[in-house]
């Protein structure tokens, strides 16, 4: 594995992983919560590794509107491409666990550059901060 000296790999259900609380000051997703998508265990955790002031980096699946995949299963667990109304309700959920988004989300989407599955789409970004204590009490 690439930098295996400097990084630990590990393969694990990123729903419920062992690592002890605040544990981390960065975590990325780079395509996949879009696979097996369940935003309430997904925040939970995020919220409980990310130390506050820490990041969830994530790129997705993207169309603007809604491309259907029910049925479709890839890496054997249902897939999503989101939509803009699933990503501001995420954006919405994830504020009930202290995150928040960080810097501007841009959900236009002009060029659909992935074809897979038969569905056509492109990628999208999003960055969160955990809220800290004192954001929180709205100092």
């Amino acid at each position: 594995m690439p930098y295996a000296d400097s990084v630990r790999y590990e393969v694990s259900d990123f729903m419920h992983t062992s690592f002890e609380n605040e544990s981390f000051d960065a975590i990325t997703a780079i395509s996949v919560i879009e696979h097996g998508f369940n935003s309430g265990l997904l925040l939970r955790e995020l919220s409980r590794l990310l130390r506050p002031g820490g990041y969830f980096i994530a790129s997705f699946d993207y169309w603007p509107e809604k491309v259907d995949t029910n049925g479709i299963s890839i890496f054997g667990m249902n897939w999503r491409i989101f939509s803009e109304q699933e990503v501001n309700t995420f954006l919405q959920e994830a504020a009930e666990y202290d995150l928040v988004p960080w810097g501007d989300i841009d959900l236009a989407g002009s060029d659909r550059a992935i074809s897979c599955g038969s569905k056509d789409y492109t990628f999208a970004w999003l960055a969160l901060q955990k809220r800290t204590a004192n954001h929180r009490r709205g100092k």
